[in-house]
């Protein structure tokens, strides 16, 4: 809201804002967009989504990496229960948990990256599916043989490939004409 409305003294064109986070912070960019939605602006132009956490029940790939090294299905447990309070992860508050909203329509185009390994892939999948199946157009990456975080100790080719892709997609979102539907 504040990026809005001081939009003039930024520079900034408020058709071309776009929120993007990595992990939680893909959970909170997903929230946010859906309530500026809700509440009928300001309007996003893009969601940049990096293995994003975005359901509260625990997927097929948390329960398969249940050990996994970076996170693990206690982890993310206990991350929803700091993020909602005990009581409220079953039912999570509206936008809290963005893969429990009713409605995924009328939302920004998103790019989705998850990773092969990660817990949190099969969430990140399934909302990219949602918003596919509503006609958000959605790109969705999965980078093969990679964990949870593997910026902090993948490759330096891998993390450059990943780095373009993002730069990549947010240059497309920003360009006219807009973002193009691919799965």
């Amino acid at each position: 809201m504040w990026t809005f409305a001081h939009a003039k003294e930024l520079n900034i064109d408020v058709d071309k804002v776009a929120i993007g986070g990595v992990s939680a912070g893909g959970c909170l960019a997903a929230g946010v967009t859906q309530l500026l939605r809700d509440r009928r602006g300001p309007p996003l132009c893009f969601q940049l989504l990096v293995y994003p956490t975005v359901d509260t029940e625990l997927s097929p790939s948390v329960r398969q990496f249940h050990d996994s090294l970076v996170i693990n299905a206690d982890f993310v447990k206990r991350m929803w229960k700091h993020y909602l309070g005990e009581n409220n992860v079953a039912r999570p508050p509206k936008h809290a948990a963005p893969l429990k909203t009713d409605d995924l329509s009328r939302l920004p185009p998103a790019y989705i990256e998850v990773c092969e390994l990660d817990p949190l892939r099969d969430e990140g999948i399934a909302y990219a599916q949602q918003l596919l199946r509503v006609n958000v157009s959605t790109e969705l990456i999965l980078r093969r043989g990679c964990p949870h975080g593997f910026e902090l100790f993948g490759s330096k080719s891998l993390n450059e490939q990943a780095f373009a892709e993002r730069s990549r997609a947010l240059q497309q979102a920003f360009s006219d004409p807009p973002f193009l539907s691919r799965l």
